[in-house]
């Protein structure tokens, strides 16, 4: 006997605010010497700023979420044994990333009610160029002109099955995998959003000034559905971004 009932989910407000302030002397040399409307250009600027920081946010919410939860999680070494005697670094990386990841995709639809999924891994992009140099890999050139934005742009697929996006936002040796149902009444997470309001703030400022303010609401209604894929005993690499 199957029971069916409704389960209720508090969704918390989250607000995401970025303020963009331009001195009357940028905006002219902007225009001068580049031939730059950097006053036509303040909302773009906004909400690419707003953009990556949801991003971010997402991403924070979802690697804290399956760490608490106790979710699914495989970690590999970067660097191959010193009995491993089967060929170059692209045969560890063969033999011992890719089978990784799919243990870990095996483990995550054991936890996922609906049959119908597809995986999707989030990658940092030094971890994502030891796939990229696997035999399973594939890129997808046909997105590469398009924008960052997750969810939307996908890189590459491994074994024509896991689509693999990639972003800066993650940092060296952390990507997550989270498998995504075409039933919305299976999803994993939920993302809703409001309409981002600019308002021109503050008003006292010399120059043209707008704050941008994006109020959204998070679940994660499956929480197991979401995977860690971790890689260890990576050479470090500088990071940019303060993430």
């Amino acid at each position: 006997t199957v029971n069916l009932k409704f389960e209720r989910f508090e969704i918390d407000e989250n607000r995401i605010e970025e303020t963009l302030i331009a001195s009357p002397e940028f905006l002219y040399d902007s225009k001068v010497l580049f031939d730059i409307d950097l006053q036509a250009e303040i909302i773009g600027i906004l909400g690419t700023l707003m953009a990556v920081n949801t991003d971010s946010f997402l991403l924070m919410k979802l690697f804290n979420t399956l760490v608490s939860t106790g979710s699914p999680a495989i970690q590999v070494s970067a660097q191959a044994p010193s009995n491993f005697l089967l060929g170059t670094t692209k045969w560890w990386y063969e033999g011992a990333f890719l089978p990784a990841i799919f243990e870990l995709e095996a483990a995550l639809r054991y936890n996922t009610p609906s049959l119908d999924v597809k995986p999707y891994l989030v990658m940092n992009p030094i971890d994502a160029s030891f796939i990229r140099s696997t035999d399973k890999y594939t890129a997808k050139l046909s997105d590469n002109e398009q924008k960052m934005q997750l969810g939307k742009v996908v890189q590459g697929t491994v074994d024509g099955v896991i689509d693999i996006l990639v972003t800066p936002l993650l940092p060296q040796g952390t990507n997550i995998m989270v498998l995504k149902s075409t039933n919305p009444m299976f999803a994993t997470a939920v993302y809703a959003p409001y309409v981002t309001l600019f308002m021109p703030y503050p008003a006292n400022t010399i120059g043209p000034a707008l704050t941008g303010t994006h109020r959204f609401g998070a679940v994660i209604p499956l929480p197991r559905s979401i995977g860690a894929f971790t890689v260890t005993n990576e050479t470090p690499f500088p990071q940019y971004l303060d993430v």
